[in-house]
């Protein structure tokens, strides 16, 4: 046999298809906002780079500006200046050009936005490029009086000379160095600096060089003592060539792998290279810085060259645009969550859940199941589904409960002859003892035997009629419940309600024997019967319970319903009952020995197993730790 393949719930392959396509909606969305957002970050980015090199120019022109010429100056100055313009973000008629363009109408994106400079002289030697810097000027003695001795700069990254005391420089008057020159650069063996700044002598030494000392170290103080840090960047890829940083693409890469110093090619005199894409903006350009003097006329060759200065930038309009809007990516999320959510709890609560509960009743055999038909939210087939379902389980109670019918009438017939010498025997022994009463007291009002006993004679005689009367009814009734004659209005009914009903009546007799009641009642305990015909069993099984549950004894009563039957269930304090008892409490005419003084017909308990046979039903009786328990199933 073909092993079955286990297929996935209806339930959970929409909820699937719901979040596919949920997910497909929120990425196609978010992806066209991100693609809107990133365009116009474009759109800003771009014309701000067209101009970065220009104004990074305007503004190392202006603080150049007053250098030139640079004879007149103590040594170093020009390079002190070129510090001061390839750091980050130099300033230019007030504004900070790094700030401007990492302000486009509320987006921080400066970790998105870097640049880089660097000076050459005209013969193409770098001079000076973007890096980690301490520049200052210094007094070859300790004395400041007059102009210094010169410009000079330490290169931090690469003498690893690290300054914890960043914050406080502006407060220090002088750091001591002790090394040696390289130019302008400065080569640190040993830094100090001075604990107070009035200037008492104490030197705090905060640097020393791991190498060997060079023989030509002079000690310098230094003066106005300033520090410039360059963010490197990310690595980044340029006309197929990996690079480590903007600031190595900008040194190693000149446009067109042409440097900019040579003879025709200054493409237009400003810009060198440019690339403009959605997901990146990349700039190169330069600028030549003239050396020109005051009465000197330049007409024919124009003033000399001094220098060139280079610069470029980089910028990620897309890195951008999904950075700023990580937080609508988040609540565009939630929101698709949240409606995921409500489209399952619709499709369960007006589709699978209706069509479970039928198929439930289905796999139970055909058991009641609860679906309401009333609901206005429910969709067209499970409801359809669900009527249908009830339309034809009332047709298969019908037909059930005809069947029952017909073979309890076979049945009957194959053994009317049994039971109709039974009953004959019956009916003579119940009737007998009445009659003989009777008789007894007819003949003595005959004979005017104790004629002031007259009216006592005429009620026990009246009362034995009216006992045989009701005796006779039961025995016609049952004979039709056996012979499947009574037709069953069948209604849906709650059991536990019917069962309360009984026993909340009987009360007044139970508290007059001091019996207890205990009720455990399951709730919608529904299911399809002639409710009148039930509450006639349970009442028998009621009476029959009080009638022989001790003084001071306990009544359970309890209703259940599994797998589309139900059950009740009496439960009453008394000695336990033999096998044979148990077998026979449901015959005719079957009464306890001790209750023979009982006025019972003992006809209830065969009355009602009739009932509940008729119904389709079991009845049973058992012994409990607490006594005896009589229950039917239907």
């Amino acid at each position: 046999m073909a092993k079955t393949k286990k297929r996935m719930s209806s339930l959970t392959a929409i909820t699937l298809r719901i979040s596919a396509a949920l997910l497909a909606i929120w990425l196609f969305c978010m992806t066209l906002i991100t693609i809107i957002t990133a365009q116009f970050v474009y759109t800003e980015l771009r014309q701000k780079a067209d101009s970065y090199v220009f104004t990074k120019n305007l503004a190392s022109r202006e603080i150049m500006q007053l250098r030139i010429p640079y004879e007149n100056v103590p040594t170093g100055a020009m390079e002190y200046d070129m510090i001061r313009c390839v750091q980050g973000g130099v300033y230019y008629h007030g504004a900070q050009t790094a700030d401007s363009l990492r302000l486009l109408r509320g987006i921080n994106a400066g970790k998105y936005i870097k640049e880089a400079a660097a000076f050459y002289d005209v013969n193409g030697e770098l001079i000076l490029a973007s890096d980690d810097y301490l520049y200052f000027d210094y007094y070859n003695d300790y004395d400041f009086e007059g102009a210094p001795s010169g410009y000079a700069y330490i290169d931090m990254e690469r003498w690893a000379l690290t300054v914890d005391f960043a914050d406080d420089l502006w407060v220090l008057p002088y750091i001591k160095f002790t090394g040696h020159f390289e130019g302008v650069e400065f080569v640190p063996v040993e830094a100090a600096y001075e604990e107070s700044k009035y200037g008492n002598g104490w030197w705090n030494t905060f640097y020393e060089s791991a190498g060997d000392t060079a023989e030509d170290c002079v000690t310098i103080y230094a003066h106005n003592v300033q520090m410039s840090f360059y963010d490197e960047g990310d690595p980044l890829k340029y006309r197929g060539k990996e690079y480590a940083n903007l600031r190595e693409l900008m040194l190693t890469a000149p446009v067109n792998n042409v440097p900019y110093w040579e003879e025709g090619t200054l493409y237009g005199g400003e810009y060198g290279d440019r690339e403009y894409k959605l997901s990146r903006i990349l700039v190169f350009g330069y600028q030549p810085f003239y050396h020109i003097e005051d009465g000197v006329d330049y007409a024919e060759a124009g003033p000399p060259i001094m220098c060139y200065m280079t610069a470029a930038i980089v910028c990620y309009p897309l890195r951008i645009a999904i950075d700023e809007l990580k937080f609508v990516y988040l609540f565009a999320f939630a929101v698709a969550v949240v409606i995921g959510v409500l489209l399952r709890r619709s499709v369960k609560k007006n589709f699978t859940d209706p069509v479970k509960l039928v198929y439930k009743g289905v796999s139970d055999g055909w058991g009641y199941v609860a679906t309401s038909l009333d609901s206005k939210t429910m969709w067209r087939e499970p409801y359809e589904i669900s009527q249908h379902y009830r339309e034809t389980l009332d047709k298969l109670r019908e037909d059930k409960n005809e069947i029952a019918r017909l073979t309890t009438a076979l049945e009957y017939a194959e053994e009317a002859e049994e039971q109709r010498r039974q009953m004959s025997s019956n009916i003579a022994h119940e009737l007998k003892t009445p009659l003989a009463v009777i008789r007894s007291y007819a003949e003595g009002l005959q004979e005017h035997i104790a004629e002031e006993k007259r009216d006592k004679y005429l009620e026990v005689i009246v009362g034995e009629t009216e006992r045989m009367d009701e005796l006779v009814l039961e025995m016609l009734e049952l004979s039709r419940l056996e012979a499947g004659r009574v037709k069953l209005a069948r209604d849906v009914c709650d059991l536990s309600v019917l069962a309360h009903s009984v026993f909340e009546k009987l009360e007044p007799a139970a508290e007059a024997k001091e019996l207890t009641i205990t009720y455990q009642l399951q709730k919608d305990c529904l299911f399809s019967a002639d409710e009148a015909r039930i509450l006639q069993v349970i009442g028998n099984f009621a009476s029959n319970a009080l009638r022989y549950t001790p003084v001071g004894g306990h009544i359970w009563v309890r209703t259940s319903m599994a797998r589309g039957y139900v059950s009740l269930a009496v439960e009453n304090t008394s000695p336990p009952l033999s096998d044979e008892v148990l077998d026979k409490v449901w015959e005719r005419f079957w009464r306890a020995e001790e209750s023979r003084s009982e006025k019972s017909s003992g006809l209830g308990l065969a009355i009602a197993k009739s009932i509940v046979e008729l119904h389709g039903g079991k009845c049973s009786a058992r012994n409990t730790e607490n006594g005896v328990e009589f229950a039917f199933t239907i």
